[in-house]
């Protein structure tokens, strides 16, 4: 007993030098809690997927009615702002309109989760590579924003896989119905011409 004194002065010096500014709790428990439902719910097929990356799609399909009850349980703009802004690919807010002169090629394709991405990049002659096109990935929600910001009358072709050197790397696809006439209507407004390779 007359060490314990002497052990617990040890003990708070030593843990005192430790410093925990590198782990944000709030964070961690909540990454551990989604995963830990996720379990529970046997949805495995996510959990190949950071937390961000499934947020960030479900987000772009949720409809307006699903974002507000989502907002209400939580602070989306944190999360999806400040928190998982750095894991995302981010949206061109600014394209060089010069870049897509040449009209433009747009990709999508399926991961190993089901869901289906998309990469927005210039029309040019060379080839691509598909790891180009997943440094260049977006979601839906993203994919329009991107379309409203290209020049008047850009054409842009999609699914051009003979622009692709290595297309067998990854499940080109194209969205459900639903999805591909809301990237149309998107790319209509914008007085965009999108052709869709087959």
């Amino acid at each position: 007993m007359k060490y314990a004194n002497l052990i617990a002065s040890l003990l708070c010096l030593s843990l005192s030098s430790i410093s925990f500014a590198d782990c944000n709790l709030k964070v961690a428990t909540a990454a551990g809690q989604y995963l830990a439902a996720l379990e529970e719910a046997k949805l495995t097929k996510y959990q190949n997927n950071s937390v961000c990356e499934v947020l960030n799609y479900e987000f772009w399909n949720c409809t307006e009615k699903q974002k507000t009850k989502l907002k209400s349980a939580f602070n989306l703009k944190e999360v999806l702002e400040n928190y998982c802004q750095p894991h995302l690919p981010p949206p061109k807010n600014t394209i060089q309109k010069e870049w897509f002169m040449k009209g433009a090629d747009l990709y999508s394709w399926r991961d190993h989760s089901g869901y289906l991405w998309y990469a927005l990049l210039p029309g040019t002659n060379r080839t691509k590579s598909t790891k180009e096109l997943i440094e260049s990935k977006v979601s839906p929600g993203y994919l329009k924003q991107e379309l409203k910001t290209l020049p008047s009358k850009t054409e842009i072709a999609w699914n051009n896989l003979v622009s692709v050197d290595d297309k067998v790397n990854l499940v080109f696809s194209l969205p459900d119905d639903k999805t591909l006439k809301d990237i149309l209507k998107s790319a209509e407004l914008g007085n965009l011409k999108i052709t869709v390779v087959k």
